[in-house]
């Protein structure tokens, strides 16, 4: 294993569910997974990852691609951010974005290239469109269910 631990929660400690939200804007979970999470065994929780997974990836493939998976791993353990190995290289983009976007001069020197259509986007506006869709779309997916 590496200097970065492995995620054992979504929790980033900015839970908006608090408040009201039906949908943590920090971790993008459902406040039933939120209240339930220390009771739920290791196929729940597994349940839970996939989902953020699948969220996570459909987003941002549309706004980045990782090209070195080896790199963005390093760049991940070099700024201690945790990320599950288990998650796709774009949600380890998405955690770097997040974590480290004020810290990181490129992202092509974490392996990663914007699409396109995001080419211009500076760290901070590329996170906060990532961030704002991944709400949006979970959001949905609540009302969904």
């Amino acid at each position: 294993m590496s200097n970065a631990k492995s995620i054992d929660t979504p929790c980033i400690g900015v839970c908006s569910t608090v408040y009201g939200d039906n949908v943590c804007r920090g971790c993008k979970r459902f406040y039933k997974e939120i209240i339930d999470w220390n009771g739920y065994d290791d196929t729940q929780k597994s349940v839970v990852f996939f989902r953020l997974n699948e969220l996570i990836s459909n987003v941002a493939r549309n706004k980045i691609t990782v090209f070195d998976a080896d790199l963005l791993r390093q760049t991940l353990e070099n700024f201690s951010i945790r990320y599950r190995h288990d998650q796709s290289p774009l949600c380890w983009a998405y955690y770097l974005l997040r974590d480290a976007r004020h810290k990181i001069i490129s992202l092509e020197e974490a392996g990663i290239h914007t699409t396109e259509s995001y080419q211009n986007y500076k760290l901070g506006q590329l996170y906060q469109e990532l961030d704002n869709e991944l709400f949006t779309r979970a959001e949905i997916e609540f009302n969904n269910q």
